[in-house]
């Protein structure tokens, strides 16, 4: 079932609406969705009286399996945070040989919150590339993904999920893999959704959204961090024009979505060390607030998908570091 169509019958499950609540909570054009909810009339899925849009006996029977959408608001993002905190308690903590970087709690939370808001949870095939910020520990206690994937290099992260998961009954497993090697074929095309904390340089870009890329079907989405830290404006386009030319447009950029949390961090002292010394005349202490934030970008599959990398591909420096990335 296309997204679109999802998302109307999802809501009329709920609630019979007339047309421009439907299209308040939609984020497609008028003719998009007026083209759709001709089709569903043409096929005897819903019906209009009183100007109010309902579903008839067989869309009610079609939509059996779907979700009634709920209210992602804030309490029950307070009631979700308490759930994972108390879950997380033990978490690995980051390591540099990996380049891990963990967002505060409440940040992993507000991804979740981001996501269900757009109906990229409810039932979908979840596929997650690195998770050291356990967003997927988040996605599985709202109980509402059909699967969850992981994919990670980091096998101390991939057994903690896994216990989480086998512990709860959870639709979560986590594999441990090398994002240099290729996605096995039974990934491919296979996934609703994809989600993933990029190497901020443009080879890193290419490779962790690539290996996503090609595990989506039609009219999937994805969504990815990218901080102004490790990106410039330059670099900023470069990645915007990569991800368009692969057939995906942007749907949504949270500015500072989230924060990163020192606190997890190996042994790691930010400051002077972060910089070298031959660009900066002037000292540099060491950082006493979290200043080190994440944008939440959402791209969405128009055209055919054009993966930006396939088949093995191998590192170097420049894939770890470049003009930005010190």
């Amino acid at each position: 079932m296309k997204p679109l169509r999802q998302e109307i019958l999802s809501l009329l499950k709920k609630q019979n609406r007339i047309f421009w609540n439907l299209a308040k909570h939609l984020s497609y054009s008028l003719s998009d969705l007026i083209k759709e909810l001709n089709l569903l009339h043409k096929e005897k899925i819903i019906e209009t009286k009183n100007n109010k849009i309902s579903l008839t006996s067989k869309g009610k029977k079609l939509t059996e399996n779907l979700l009634i959408p709920i209210n992602w608001n804030k309490a029950y993002s307070n009631k979700l945070l308490k759930k994972f905190l108390k879950e997380i308690k033990n978490r690995p903590k980051a390591l540099q040989k990996f380049d891990q970087g963990v967002i505060l709690p409440k940040d992993t939370i507000q991804r979740t919150i981001v996501m269900g808001e757009r109906q990229d949870i409810d039932r979908k095939n979840i596929l997650i590339i690195g998770d050291d910020d356990l967003v997927s520990v988040s996605i599985a206690l709202t109980k509402r993904a059909k699967s969850i994937t992981v994919l990670e290099i980091d096998s101390r992260i991939n057994s903690f999920i896994n216990s989480f998961a086998k512990k709860n009954n959870f639709p979560l497993k986590a594999l441990t893999w090398d994002v240099r090697k290729p996605l096995s074929v039974k990934f491919k095309k296979k996934f609703d959704v994809f989600l993933t904390d990029p190497v901020e340089t443009i080879s890193g870009i290419k490779m962790f959204l690539g290996r996503g890329m090609e595990s989506l079907k039609e009219n999937s989405v994805f969504y990815f961090g990218l901080t102004n830290i490790d990106c410039g404006h330059k670099k900023w386009l470069e990645i915007q024009k990569l991800i368009l030319n692969s057939g995906f447009i942007f749907t949504d950029i949270i500015k500072d979505q989230a924060f990163y949390d020192f606190k997890q961090f190996e042994k790691y002292d930010f400051g002077a060390n972060d910089i070298p010394k031959k660009l900066r005349n002037f000292p540099i202490p060491s950082a006493k607030e979290t200043y080190f934030s994440s944008n939440f970008i959402r791209c969405f599959a128009v055209n055919k998908i054009k993966p930006l990398v396939k088949g093995k591909t191998k590192i170097n420096k420049s894939f770890y570091h470049d003009a930005d990335v010190f």
